[in-house]
């Protein structure tokens, strides 16, 4: 297993590099519908950084929202690439929020990118701990949907619990396929934040592919 995670130093998940977003993107039915709220989006990026396929994940209640968010990712988002294990571009799988808020002092419209969250049970956490401890891992997603490569941040604040999820995702990891628009298979990169709590149990919410 330590070999699985050395080998991954190279990862690097695709990420959002820039959306820009204005009060004129607003659907003019769902502005005048007084509609708001945040849309979650599941996102494939192709190794030359292009936006392949969108899908909401999480709706925001309007139906003009939450197509609206699509078409600002597909026209408007930038995207670095991902690499895999040996730093060549790669599929990626980013998950966005965008935030739909009708006119105010604050901007309207807000995108980030979000990880999806994973719990694993543990008998005790460190003495130092008094809560959940939430880290950060790198996944290389093989083409069958499993996981081929797991990589912990260098600079990790808990770097023990980095590499037993690492350890332990393999384990329990739902099979979840990436197809790009030919309908092939494809490796791929995405991030997965994993939380330990000594009374939690153990599962993974729904994740994209």
């Amino acid at each position: 297993m330590l070999s699985l995670i050395l080998a991954a130093l190279q990862l690097a998940p695709a990420e959002v590099r820039n959306v820009n977003v204005f009060m004129a993107d607003y659907p003019s039915n769902a502005f005048h519908a007084r509609e708001q709220g945040s849309v979650r989006l599941s996102v494939v990026i192709t190794p030359s950084a292009k936006v392949e396929q969108c899908r909401v994940l999480i709706s925001s209640g309007s139906k003009s929202l939450d197509q609206a968010s699509c078409n600002l990712v597909f026209k408007k988002a930038v995207f670095r690439a991902a690499r895999d294990e040996k730093g060549r571009p790669a599929y990626g799988l980013v998950e966005v929020n965008i935030g739909w808020r009708l006119p105010a002092i604050a901007p309207p419209l807000e995108a980030e990118p979000v990880a999806p969250l994973a719990e694993l049970t543990v008998d005790r956490l460190p003495n130092s701990v008094a809560g959940p401890i939430d880290v950060k891992v790198t996944l290389l997603i093989n083409d069958a949907g499993g996981i081929e490569r797991c990589a912990v941040p260098e600079d990790a604040d808990h770097a023990d619990q980095s590499s037993a999820a690492c350890e332990a995702l393999p384990r329990m990891w739902p099979e979840s396929i990436l197809r790009t628009k030919a309908g092939l298979s494809a490796r791929y990169v995405r991030v997965l934040d994993v939380r330990f709590n000594a009374a939690a149990s153990n599962g993974f919410p729904p994740v994209g592919s």
